[in-house]
């Protein structure tokens, strides 16, 4: 193993060389250093945020593209916001020199998990989202604690949850709702810094939305047991709540046959064993699939979505919801006014499921704010939809109506 890994940090830094390489020919024969020439991206794991991406290629490196961030500034009392942003993919490096395992973006912030499970943030920072005990922006990574023992981590628009080698339940950030689940709520309430939600749980996956956090709760102790298991809810939108919330996790389905989640920033969603995909949560305008659309058509209830059993993994946005099936095959649904279902059309939305093109090549899909990023089962990763900030990769601009491939610019 140890062996592996030398190999694999020696084709990183030769990646990075002859990415260097190549900037320094091409600034030669152009000032302003960009070339007429790109290459395919590849990657083994891709993540949609607010208004930026991230993705981690083959070799392990980190790349990002879309929002960098903000700057505020005053005139004449009115506060203005100065963006900036990338519109091709550009490397984020380890401040150790270690290889990337996992990443999720969040609302202007990303949290990144490396080969030997430490934990690192980056970015906004205004309620203790990077989870580095300040509210300090950070513009490269900080290592969250001392510890090597992360497993899995989701940034939701401004807090997270994470579960450690040991399956424990950890969260920081926001908590304006509960949506830490802590047993407290209100901004006052947030934490910047990471806090273990239940102590003697065991749990399999998690997925942090807005204001909500969704997890599958295992407490089996077998070291080959599956990671299927109950399906818990805390924050805005948790089913079965007078109230409609909980600063607990709330559990919403008993029995144990629950195997993906995903928070959107409106609404949820829930795949079980049998391939069946269940909703709940706002449906303005046909995000939750169920052929209706309209806040009078708010579920508070989980839905199934339609009848289909062969649904393997699912993402949510603000207003879209994106997923794949167990053929490989693309399919998206909601709001669409900026070309996020990548069916090719601006039509305002889909009530229900519409296939994406013919392929059946498709491995993972995550839907950002208005955007969609997906990746193939080549490791080719492709985008589309709101571009406005670069969050496509494809070095313009300009809103996609369906998926176009996100290339490197040296």
């Amino acid at each position: 193993m140890r062996k592996k890994n030398g190999f694999m940090k020696l084709i990183a830094m030769l990646t990075i060389v002859i990415f260097a390489f190549a900037i320094i020919l091409t600034s030669c024969d152009n000032p302003t250093g960009r070339s007429e020439y790109s290459f395919p991206f590849i990657a083994k794991a891709v993540s949609a945020g607010l208004n930026h991406t991230v993705a981690i290629d083959v070799h392990g490196l980190l790349w990002t593209w879309g929002s960098k961030g903000y700057s505020i500034f005053q005139d004449n009392g009115s506060t203005w916001y100065y963006i900036q942003n990338y519109s091709t993919p550009v490397v984020i490096a380890h401040p150790n020199g270690k290889l990337w395992a996992s990443i999720s973006a969040g609302g202007d912030y990303t949290v990144a998990i490396d080969e030997v499970g430490s934990l690192w943030a980056w970015g906004r920072n205004h309620i203790g989202q990077l989870g580095d005990g300040t509210l300090n922006n950070r513009y490269e990574p900080v290592q969250i604690g001392i510890g090597n023992n992360w497993a899995s981590v989701s940034a939701g628009t401004s807090h997270v949850i994470a579960i450690d080698t040991d399956n424990a339940l950890w969260a920081w950030g926001s908590n304006g709702i509960g949506e830490l689940g802590d047993g407290t709520n209100g901004f006052e309430n947030s934490r910047h810094s990471p806090i273990q939600i239940e102590p003697g749980t065991r749990w399999a996956s998690v997925s942090a939305g807005s204001q909500s956090s969704l997890a599958i709760r295992t407490d089996n102790y077998h070291p080959l047991a599956t990671l299927n298991g109950t399906l818990w809810v805390w924050g805005v939108r948790t089913p079965g709540m007078i109230n409609g919330w909980s600063n607990t996790p709330h559990l919403i389905h008993h029995t144990t046959t629950w195997t993906a989640i995903y928070a959107g920033m409106e609404h949820s969603m829930a795949i079980r064993e049998d391939g069946s995909l269940w909703a709940w949560g706002n449906n303005g305008e046909g995000q939750l699939g169920d052929g209706t659309n309209g806040f009078e058509n708010y579920r508070s209830t989980l839905v199934q979505v339609g009848t289909d059993n062969d649904w393997l993994s699912i993402s949510a946005g603000e207003r879209h919801t994106v997923a794949i099936k167990a053929d490989g095959s693309l399919w998206a649904w909601g709001s669409n006014r900026n070309g996020q279902l990548g069916d090719g059309t601006i039509t305002p939305q889909r009530n229900t499921p519409i296939r994406i093109g013919t392929d059946d090549d498709w491995f993972y899909v995550s839907a950002g704010r208005f955007s969609t990023v997906a990746m193939r089962t080549d490791g080719s990763v492709w985008a589309w939809g709101n571009n406005q900030l670069g969050q496509l990769g494809d070095g313009t601009r300009t809103n996609r109506l369906s998926p176009v491939r996100v290339m490197i610019t040296p």
